[in-house]
Protein backbone atom coordinates (compact mmCIF):
# COMPACT_ATOMS: atom_id res chain seq x y z
CA UNK A 1 0.00 0.00 0.00
CA UNK A 2 1.59 3.14 -1.02
CA UNK A 3 1.85 6.03 1.87
CA UNK A 4 -0.60 8.20 -1.12
CA UNK A 5 -3.16 5.69 -0.22
CA UNK A 6 -2.41 5.39 3.56
CA UNK A 7 -2.81 8.94 3.82
CA UNK A 8 -5.89 9.99 2.27
CA UNK A 9 -7.21 6.58 4.25
CA UNK A 10 -6.91 6.80 7.94
CA UNK A 11 -8.11 3.04 8.16
CA UNK A 12 -5.45 2.17 7.07
CA UNK A 13 -3.23 3.39 9.46
CA UNK A 14 -2.14 2.45 12.60
CA UNK A 15 -1.60 -0.94 14.75
CA UNK A 16 -3.50 -4.37 14.21
CA UNK A 17 -5.91 -3.34 16.47
CA UNK A 18 -6.53 0.21 15.78
CA UNK A 19 -6.46 -1.04 12.38
CA UNK A 20 -9.57 -3.32 13.00
CA UNK A 21 -11.54 -0.19 14.44
CA UNK A 22 -10.73 2.39 12.11
CA UNK A 23 -11.66 -0.43 9.23
CA UNK A 24 -14.83 -1.68 10.42
CA UNK A 25 -16.12 2.16 11.47
CA UNK A 26 -14.90 3.04 7.97
CA UNK A 27 -17.01 0.44 6.40
CA UNK A 28 -20.56 1.17 8.46
CA UNK A 29 -19.62 5.27 7.43
CA UNK A 30 -19.38 3.52 3.67
CA UNK A 31 -22.76 1.29 3.84
CA UNK A 32 -24.37 4.80 5.49
CA UNK A 33 -22.95 6.77 2.35
CA UNK A 34 -24.22 4.32 -0.21
CA UNK A 35 -28.30 4.33 -2.02
CA UNK A 36 -30.83 3.40 0.36
CA UNK A 37 -31.24 0.47 -1.47
CA UNK A 38 -27.84 -0.75 0.11
CA UNK A 39 -24.61 -1.32 -0.87
CA UNK A 40 -23.41 -4.24 -2.91
CA UNK A 41 -20.30 -6.28 -1.34
CA UNK A 42 -18.31 -5.31 -4.80
CA UNK A 43 -18.83 -1.04 -4.10
CA UNK A 44 -17.47 -1.45 -0.34
CA UNK A 45 -14.67 -3.60 -1.01
CA UNK A 46 -13.45 -1.27 -3.95
CA UNK A 47 -14.54 2.37 -2.21
CA UNK A 48 -12.43 0.98 1.24
CA UNK A 49 -9.34 -0.32 -0.75
CA UNK A 50 -9.31 -3.22 1.28
CA UNK A 51 -8.25 -7.12 0.43
CA UNK A 52 -11.87 -8.85 -0.36
CA UNK A 53 -11.34 -11.33 2.66
CA UNK A 54 -10.28 -8.14 5.13
CA UNK A 55 -13.76 -6.76 3.85
CA UNK A 56 -15.57 -10.08 4.19
CA UNK A 57 -14.53 -10.79 7.90
CA UNK A 58 -15.06 -7.06 8.86
CA UNK A 59 -19.35 -7.81 7.40
CA UNK A 60 -19.49 -11.08 8.84
CA UNK A 61 -18.45 -9.59 12.50
CA UNK A 62 -20.58 -6.29 12.20
CA UNK A 63 -23.61 -8.56 11.14
CA UNK A 64 -23.05 -10.25 13.77
CA UNK A 65 -23.06 -8.11 16.33
CA UNK A 66 -26.26 -6.06 14.81
CA UNK A 67 -24.22 -3.28 13.15
CA UNK A 68 -25.24 -4.60 9.70
CA UNK A 69 -27.89 -6.01 8.32
CA UNK A 70 -27.89 -7.73 4.66
CA UNK A 71 -30.92 -8.41 2.56
CA UNK A 72 -31.37 -12.23 1.88
CA UNK A 73 -32.84 -11.64 -1.61
CA UNK A 74 -30.64 -8.95 -3.17
CA UNK A 75 -27.23 -9.33 -0.76
CA UNK A 76 -26.73 -5.78 -0.07
CA UNK A 77 -25.63 -4.27 2.88
CA UNK A 78 -27.47 -1.85 5.38
CA UNK A 79 -26.55 -0.08 8.74
CA UNK A 80 -28.44 -2.40 11.15
CA UNK A 81 -30.82 -1.60 14.45
CA UNK A 82 -28.06 -1.73 16.74
CA UNK A 83 -26.77 1.72 15.87
CA UNK A 84 -30.14 3.03 15.94
CA UNK A 85 -30.42 1.48 19.29
CA UNK A 86 -26.98 3.39 20.61
CA UNK A 87 -27.91 6.53 18.57
CA UNK A 88 -30.92 6.92 21.74
CA UNK A 89 -28.73 7.84 23.87
CA UNK A 90 -25.54 8.88 21.75
CA UNK A 91 -24.89 13.06 22.81
CA UNK A 92 -26.70 15.20 20.29
CA UNK A 93 -24.02 17.27 17.75
CA UNK A 94 -26.44 20.02 18.28
CA UNK A 95 -28.24 20.71 21.49
CA UNK A 96 -31.57 22.23 21.42
CA UNK A 97 -32.43 20.84 18.09
CA UNK A 98 -36.04 19.96 19.42
CA UNK A 99 -36.74 23.80 19.61
CA UNK A 100 -35.81 24.02 16.04
CA UNK A 101 -38.74 22.45 14.76
CA UNK A 102 -41.15 25.16 13.93
CA UNK A 103 -38.56 27.12 12.45
CA UNK A 104 -37.64 24.66 9.86
CA UNK A 105 -41.54 24.01 9.82
CA UNK A 106 -42.16 27.75 8.86
CA UNK A 107 -39.46 27.85 6.66
CA UNK A 108 -41.01 24.72 4.35
CA UNK A 109 -43.82 26.68 4.28
CA UNK A 110 -42.89 29.64 3.25
CA UNK A 111 -39.96 28.10 0.68
CA UNK A 112 -42.97 25.97 -0.33
CA UNK A 113 -40.63 22.58 -0.13
CA UNK A 114 -39.12 20.07 2.25
CA UNK A 115 -36.47 21.64 4.49
CA UNK A 116 -33.71 20.07 6.51
CA UNK A 117 -30.86 20.57 8.67
CA UNK A 118 -27.54 18.86 7.96
CA UNK A 119 -24.50 18.46 10.21
CA UNK A 120 -20.91 17.64 8.87
CA UNK A 121 -20.28 14.33 10.82
CA UNK A 122 -16.18 13.12 10.36
CA UNK A 123 -16.05 13.69 6.20
CA UNK A 124 -20.03 13.32 6.15
CA UNK A 125 -22.96 15.49 5.74
CA UNK A 126 -25.55 14.07 8.36
CA UNK A 127 -29.60 14.92 8.27
CA UNK A 128 -30.68 15.33 12.07
CA UNK A 129 -33.61 17.19 11.16
CA UNK A 130 -36.19 17.76 8.72
CA UNK A 131 -39.89 19.52 8.87
CA UNK A 132 -43.07 18.15 8.40
CA UNK A 133 -43.89 18.50 4.77
CA UNK A 134 -46.96 16.68 3.27
CA UNK A 135 -48.14 17.90 -0.29
CA UNK A 136 -47.73 14.57 -1.74
CA UNK A 137 -43.75 14.65 -0.97
CA UNK A 138 -42.02 11.08 -1.48
CA UNK A 139 -37.98 13.06 -0.85
CA UNK A 140 -35.28 10.95 -0.17
CA UNK A 141 -32.85 12.70 3.15
CA UNK A 142 -35.09 11.08 6.26
CA UNK A 143 -33.03 12.24 9.44
CA UNK A 144 -30.12 9.81 9.57
CA UNK A 145 -29.16 10.19 5.98
CA UNK A 146 -25.44 10.36 5.65
CA UNK A 147 -23.67 11.29 2.69
CA UNK A 148 -19.97 12.75 1.65
CA UNK A 149 -19.21 16.13 2.19
CA UNK A 150 -19.62 17.89 -1.18
CA UNK A 151 -22.20 15.93 -2.40
CA UNK A 152 -25.51 17.42 -3.26
CA UNK A 153 -25.87 21.44 -1.75
CA UNK A 154 -26.27 20.47 1.80
CA UNK A 155 -22.65 18.88 1.50
CA UNK A 156 -21.14 21.67 -0.45
CA UNK A 157 -22.95 24.60 1.75
CA UNK A 158 -20.80 22.65 4.87
CA UNK A 159 -17.72 22.28 2.83
CA UNK A 160 -17.64 25.81 1.47
CA UNK A 161 -17.76 26.98 5.65
CA UNK A 162 -14.49 24.61 6.27
CA UNK A 163 -11.07 26.22 5.92
CA UNK A 164 -9.64 26.12 2.30
CA UNK A 165 -7.15 23.90 3.69
CA UNK A 166 -9.40 21.86 5.07
CA UNK A 167 -11.53 21.75 2.33
CA UNK A 168 -9.09 20.55 -0.23
CA UNK A 169 -8.28 17.58 2.40
CA UNK A 170 -11.64 16.82 2.28
CA UNK A 171 -11.70 16.72 -1.40
CA UNK A 172 -8.90 14.53 -1.75
CA UNK A 173 -10.04 11.99 0.94
CA UNK A 174 -13.69 11.44 -0.67
CA UNK A 175 -12.60 12.01 -4.37
CA UNK A 176 -13.35 7.67 -4.64
CA UNK A 177 -16.61 8.36 -3.02
CA UNK A 178 -18.01 10.92 -5.71
CA UNK A 179 -17.61 8.58 -8.58
CA UNK A 180 -20.40 7.19 -6.58
CA UNK A 181 -22.74 9.72 -7.01
CA UNK A 182 -23.42 10.63 -10.66
CA UNK A 183 -19.48 10.22 -11.54
CA UNK A 184 -19.15 13.25 -9.71
CA UNK A 185 -15.48 14.86 -10.09
CA UNK A 186 -13.60 16.58 -7.83
CA UNK A 187 -13.43 19.52 -10.20
CA UNK A 188 -17.34 20.07 -10.06
CA UNK A 189 -17.14 20.10 -6.40
CA UNK A 190 -14.48 22.85 -6.40
CA UNK A 191 -16.63 24.87 -8.79
CA UNK A 192 -19.57 24.30 -6.91
CA UNK A 193 -17.57 25.58 -3.77
CA UNK A 194 -16.67 28.64 -5.64
CA UNK A 195 -20.07 29.50 -7.04
CA UNK A 196 -21.36 29.11 -3.24
CA UNK A 197 -18.96 30.98 -1.47
CA UNK A 198 -19.55 34.10 -3.62
CA UNK A 199 -23.29 34.38 -4.00
CA UNK A 200 -24.35 32.72 -0.12
CA UNK A 201 -25.88 29.77 -0.86
CA UNK A 202 -25.59 26.32 -2.82
CA UNK A 203 -27.56 25.13 -5.53
CA UNK A 204 -26.98 21.69 -6.61
CA UNK A 205 -28.62 18.31 -8.39
CA UNK A 206 -30.87 16.78 -5.59
CA UNK A 207 -29.98 12.91 -5.56
CA UNK A 208 -28.33 10.52 -7.74
CA UNK A 209 -31.32 10.59 -9.54
CA UNK A 210 -30.93 14.53 -10.01
CA UNK A 211 -34.21 14.31 -9.53
CA UNK A 212 -34.93 18.41 -9.20
CA UNK A 213 -32.23 20.62 -7.43
CA UNK A 214 -31.09 21.02 -3.66
CA UNK A 215 -30.91 24.81 -2.31
CA UNK A 216 -29.02 25.51 0.56
CA UNK A 217 -27.31 27.90 2.97
CA UNK A 218 -24.62 27.33 5.67
CA UNK A 219 -25.57 27.84 9.16
CA UNK A 220 -22.80 30.06 10.92
CA UNK A 221 -22.96 28.35 14.17
CA UNK A 222 -19.21 27.20 16.19
CA UNK A 223 -18.10 24.81 17.03
CA UNK A 224 -20.88 22.65 14.73
CA UNK A 225 -20.70 22.88 11.36
CA UNK A 226 -24.89 23.02 10.10
CA UNK A 227 -26.31 23.63 6.93
CA UNK A 228 -30.05 24.19 5.77
CA UNK A 229 -31.05 22.58 3.07
CA UNK A 230 -34.41 22.80 0.68
CA UNK A 231 -36.20 19.39 -0.74
CA UNK A 232 -35.83 18.92 -4.50
CA UNK A 233 -37.75 21.98 -6.70
CA UNK A 234 -37.71 22.00 -10.47
CA UNK A 235 -34.37 22.78 -12.76
CA UNK A 236 -36.69 25.04 -14.40
CA UNK A 237 -37.40 27.47 -11.54
CA UNK A 238 -36.55 31.39 -12.58
CA UNK A 239 -33.83 32.58 -10.88
CA UNK A 240 -36.16 34.85 -8.97
CA UNK A 241 -37.31 32.04 -7.47
CA UNK A 242 -34.07 30.32 -6.56
CA UNK A 243 -32.88 33.51 -4.48
CA UNK A 244 -36.43 33.65 -2.71
CA UNK A 245 -35.79 30.11 -1.52
CA UNK A 246 -32.16 30.95 -0.50
CA UNK A 247 -33.74 33.87 1.48
CA UNK A 248 -36.14 32.09 3.43
CA UNK A 249 -33.43 29.48 4.10
CA UNK A 250 -31.02 32.10 5.70
CA UNK A 251 -33.15 33.59 7.69
CA UNK A 252 -34.05 30.14 8.91
CA UNK A 253 -30.70 29.29 9.15
CA UNK A 254 -29.97 32.17 11.57
CA UNK A 255 -32.75 31.36 13.69
CA UNK A 256 -31.44 27.93 14.03
CA UNK A 257 -27.47 29.13 14.61
CA UNK A 258 -29.27 31.08 17.63
CA UNK A 259 -30.87 28.24 19.11
CA UNK A 260 -28.32 25.72 18.67
CA UNK A 261 -25.62 28.62 19.83
CA UNK A 262 -27.77 28.95 22.79
CA UNK A 263 -27.54 25.20 23.78
CA UNK A 264 -23.66 25.20 23.11
CA UNK A 265 -23.22 27.88 25.46
CA UNK A 266 -25.45 26.25 28.39
CA UNK A 267 -23.83 22.90 28.27
CA UNK A 268 -20.28 24.96 28.22
CA UNK A 269 -21.67 26.35 31.77
CA UNK A 270 -22.97 23.55 33.08
CA UNK A 271 -19.61 21.57 32.54
CA UNK A 272 -17.27 24.80 33.95
CA UNK A 273 -19.89 24.43 37.32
Amino acid sequence: MTSRVADTQPHLRGTPYIQSISRAAFVLRLIGNLPETGAAFSDIQRLSMLPRATVHRLLKSLKNEGFVLQDVKTRRYQVGPLIYELGLVARSLAPNLDECQDIIDAASLNAGTCVSVLCRSGDDVLCIRRSAWSQKETTPGDVGIRRPIGVGAGGVAILAMQKEEEREAIIQRQSDLYKSYGALETDTVRRAVELTLSRGFAVRPFGVLHRGVGVAVPTKTSPVSLAVRSGPVSINLPRSEIRRIACQLTKAAAKVAEVVDSGLQIKTERRLH
